[in-house]
């Protein structure tokens, strides 16, 4: 357990190292107002804030089919080793018979991530991204979407975060605030860890990480409501706020 703890605090401070200092540098370099470049302001449909993080429970279905479905492609190389060493590692951090386990998974395992790369991938890179893709965004989102799931190292994860990449990106290039899509992922991440604590502490039987296969039909459902909830995105859609700071430039 003092391990995992110092795992979970190293963990934090990488992604501070090695995201969140660089976005906040580079923004506040490159343009005359950065916390408006990054997009942390309120959208202007407020009700954006509470449709993210249930576009993301409404998601998961779909996810964990795609998850099973990954487990069908054949390892290459050691990527089989280096996903069991992962989950393994993840599963180690997420140990939390306590109650102060629970709220330092939450703080380091939850909120910490899900405001860190929300801020690099969403907030910079793809802002940046999309500057020069301005006739063609969605290839920026794509392309961030890749790079944020390759950055987790998973293979076996690739294409389930690929998924949630392009969820978390287009949610924020219709909402133009960072907020909702840092809600929304923390509400995935949140789902994971409240779940394994739920677990542990035997309320109830279900292990998160050994979950029974997702019902076909359910996950298409799911998949279909993500399109719908996404449309919704799309027709309340606000410019993006770069185009104003060039537009003052």
């Amino acid at each position: 357990p003092a391990l995992a703890d110092q795992l979970k605090v190293i963990n934090g401070l990488l992604l501070l190292i090695t995201l969140f200092l660089p976005a906040m540098l580079f923004s506040y370099l490159a343009y005359p107002k950065p916390m408006a470049y990054l997009g942390l302001s309120l959208p202007g449909k407020r009700w954006f804030l509470i449709l993210g993080p249930v576009l993301m429970l409404i998601a998961l279905p779909f996810t964990s089919l795609l998850e099973e479905w990954s487990r069908l492609i054949p390892a290459i190389g050691q990527s089989k080793q280096l996903d069991e060493q992962y989950n393994r590692l993840a599963e180690a951090m997420l140990q939390s018979g306590q109650l102060r386990d629970l709220l330092m998974n939450i703080a380091f395992m939850s909120l910490l991530p899900a405001i860190i790369e929300e801020v690099f991938f969403r907030g910079c890179l793809q802002q940046l991204l999309c500057s020069w893709m301005r006739r063609t965004p969605i290839i920026a989102i794509v392309l961030v979407a890749i790079i944020f799931s390759a950055f987790h190292g998973q293979l076996s994860g690739f294409i389930p975060r690929l998924y949630l990449g392009l969820i978390l990106g287009l949610a924020y290039y219709y909402s133009g605030s960072l907020w909702v899509t840092v809600l929304m992922h923390f509400m995935n991440n949140f789902v994971t860890v409240l779940f394994t604590y739920f677990y542990h502490t035997h309320i109830t039987d279900i292990d998160p990480s050994d979950m029974p296969d997702t019902n076909l039909w359910l996950g298409l459902a799911s998949g279909l409501a993500v399109i719908g909830v996404l449309v919704l995105f799309y027709r309340n859609r606000r410019v993006l706020m770069l185009i104003e700071v060039d537009n003052e430039e």
